[in-house]
């Protein structure tokens, strides 16, 4: 029997001014896999947890530029977890000041809240807001007037005391990009999630998103951060969801062409689009040679 590998491309997240109220809690990638409202909490949670709705909270680095602020997840930048930790814990402490409960490290980058305070807001993915004017992202008033305004209130308050926080003045001092703020989303219930069924039927997951392991954790799921170089790191099914994709194009091409392999890319140019490659595709017909299909490239795989 082939392996089936199933390859969730990153893609460019293209939006203009205009189509920015339309867009959803997460992007497209985001909704597919956890579910339409991007419910990151419930998936963090897992499907054992109590049935409370909770709240995502992630620290990151607002870039401020001449007239706007601009968000950066701190993933990519080196971080002692145990920095993380404490000024997370002076923010846990702010929440239950304001009647919201503690906050629970769940992923390197991913805290937990109890509370059904801001269930109405509508969020964004801190993977949206990256690298954009986090004016448009923030989080916004659908039913009870006044939430947005009390999260940005709070979402101060952190700021204030963290400008202060040793860990911050060290940073600074060293010209490294503080940890100056926290990110609202994925507010959800677990049964607000709807895995997406590579997820569901995968082994393996392979994926260097923060939350991942969690969540495939939760699911009884293997998952790995490093990215795949030979035949052997596969499982029966295999889900990719890597920023180093690209990277490992060409052992995944290898493969397609000395083994059995099935491999789905998954894609969303405007919707969802599946495309499906079988190693058989590229193997010539001892009766009709000249048929033999090609492996697309990395570009033609991305166009």
């Amino acid at each position: 029997m082939p392996k089936h590998l199933m390859l969730l491309l990153h893609g460019e997240n293209k939006l203009d001014d205009e189509s920015i109220a339309l867009v959803g809690n997460g992007l497209a990638r985001e909704q597919y896999l956890l579910g339409e409202s991007f419910p990151l909490a419930g998936a963090l949670a897992g499907p054992e947890s109590d049935n409370l709705q909770r709240i995502c909270i992630e620290p990151v680095h607002l870039h401020a530029t001449r007239d706007h602020l601009v968000l950066l997840q701190l993933d990519p930048f080196q971080i002692a977890q145990e920095d993380l930790s404490q000024l997370m814990n002076e923010a846990s402490a702010i929440f239950s000041e304001e009647g919201l409960g503690p906050l629970t490290q769940v992923a390197p980058f991913q805290w937990l809240g109890k509370t059904e305070g801001f269930k109405t807001l509508h969020t964004h993915s801190a993977a949206q807001a990256q690298g954009r004017n986090i004016d448009w992202w923030l989080p916004k008033d659908t039913r009870v007037v006044g939430l947005a305004k009390r999260w940005r209130q709070i979402q101060n308050e952190v700021q204030i005391r963290w400008h202060i926080h040793p860990i911050n003045q060290a940073r600074s001092e060293q010209g490294l990009p503080t940890i100056n703020s926290i990110w609202l989303s994925g507010i959800s219930y677990q049964h607000d999630v709807h895995l997406a069924h590579e997820l569901k039927i995968a082994q393996k997951v392979i994926s260097d998103q923060a939350w991942m392991p969690r969540v495939a954790h939760n699911h009884s799921l293997v998952c790995m951060s490093d990215p795949i170089s030979c035949w052997e790191d596969l499982a029966e099914n295999t889900l990719i969801y890597h920023r180093q994709a690209k990277q490992m194009w060409p052992a995944i091409y290898q493969m397609l062409l000395d083994h059995d392999l099935v491999l789905e890319v998954i894609d969303f140019p405007k919707s969802v689009r599946k495309r499906r490659f079988a190693s058989d595709d590229f193997r010539a017909h001892p009766l009709a040679f000249w048929r033999k299909s090609k492996v697309p490239t990395w570009e033609e795989l991305n166009a």
